[in-house]
């Protein structure tokens, strides 16, 4: 990241997720505080949630988030300061990376939600529980990417059936990981979902 001129500030999109090397955070954060042009941010697991508040406080207008790890240790104030940074961010479209996500931290992700089309969670180890709280703050979701296995496949059926009439009636586009259980899942949706159009 030190490798960037100070003069340089027009920078757009930045994706480093997978990268398996720590990076310099204190230029990286010097990069995205001056590049206010910035849309597109994914970051390693090496970016700890403080520093990913810190990221967001720069950057509010962000399109397309890719987090770190979701999994540290944060007292009251952190995670006040990491839900405040997500709700400042108006501008999100899409949300992908939660690498190593732990559940309580995923309400910080709620107020970003509003205006989310693309959830990519195919990284996540996400139970269907915890999907079924966030997807209940995604009205505009268009295309969800899921990794899945065979223990929650019948739950995670049902969830997704059930938002797709409830919530987004513009979802049609679902990408779920093995594709073995997808191939099951599109039997559901071609009799259940007369919205899905693109798999």
């Amino acid at each position: 990241m030190s490798c960037f001129p100070e003069s340089f500030t027009s920078l757009e999109v930045l994706n480093f997720a997978n990268l398996h090397n720590d990076v310099n955070f204190d230029a990286l954060e010097k990069l995205v505080s001056r590049c206010k042009s910035l849309k597109t941010l994914k970051v390693n697991k090496s970016v700890t949630l403080e520093q990913l508040q810190r990221l967001l406080v720069h950057a509010p207008q962000l399109g397309e988030l890719g987090t770190g790890s979701f999994s540290q240790e944060l007292t009251a104030q952190q995670s006040s300061d990491l839900e405040s940074a997500f709700k400042n961010c108006k501008s999100f479209h899409t949300l992908s990376g939660l690498w190593v996500a732990t559940a309580q931290y995923l309400p910080v992700l709620y107020p970003a939600c509003t205006n989310l089309t693309f959830l990519n969670f195919s990284y996540a180890p996400l139970n269907s529980d915890d999907l079924a709280k966030l997807l209940v703050h995604c009205p505009k979701l268009e295309r969800l990417w899921v990794c899945l296995f065979y223990r929650v496949l019948h739950r995670m059926v049902s969830l997704i059936l059930e938002f797709s009439r409830t919530e987004a009636q513009k979802f049609k586009f679902l990408l779920s990981f093995p594709h073995m259980v997808f191939k099951f899942m599109i039997i559901c949706y071609a009799k259940c979902m007369l919205n899905l159009t693109w798999w």
